[in-house]
């Protein structure tokens, strides 16, 4: 892949992890009760500042921040307040400049070999015969410094962990 088409999936990459946060914030308007009590305050407080947002937009009144303005969090609330093909303009523009800014990884040699080493203990641990070392080495590779590495160590882990579950309640 030359350096064009990875940016161009990155930008992708990266808006559709937007799109998939405001889309689940458009599906939850409470927040989870599993999480802390100061968290679930913390999102009540965005859900009301947004709505509040969206009041004072639709009676053409000025908003107490521009899309420009607003933080990552606010910004997800505001493009849940919208479907994705109705975003204003500002917002559309805003998305798009947020989008750009998000530098892409690029891993050096040492990165990839650890992504690969990770993708191969995920091949192995789902074969027939998983061994304990290999957990232990994904849990090794959560703390590596890119985080290409350590998102995919941890779900690669996460993943298996829930395969090892499912297997010992289907056995009893």
């Amino acid at each position: 892949m030359d350096d064009d088409a990875f940016e161009r999936q990155h930008r992708q990459n990266v808006r559709k992890s937007m799109e998939e946060s405001a889309a689940g914030l458009r599906l939850r308007r409470e927040p989870r009760s599993d999480i802390p009590e100061e968290h679930q305050a913390e999102f009540r407080a965005w859900r009301a500042q947004e709505d509040q947002r969206i009041s004072d937009e639709r009676a053409g009144r000025e908003t107490q921040k521009t899309f420009a303005e607003m933080n990552p969090i606010e910004l997800a609330f505001a493009m849940a307040s919208y479907s994705p093909a109705q975003y204003p303009a500002a917002l559309e523009a805003v998305i798009t400049e947020r989008v750009a800014a998000v530098p892409a990884q690029k891993l050096d040699a040492e990165g990839t070999d650890a992504l690969l080493e990770v993708l191969s203990l995920q091949e192995q641990l789902r074969g027939d015969h998983p061994a304990m070392w290999m957990m232990d080495r994904l849990q090794e590779l959560t703390s590596h410094p890119s985080a290409t590495v350590s998102v995919k160590a941890f779900a690669v882990y996460f993943e298996i962990q829930d395969e090892i579950a499912r297997e010992r309640e289907r056995r009893g």
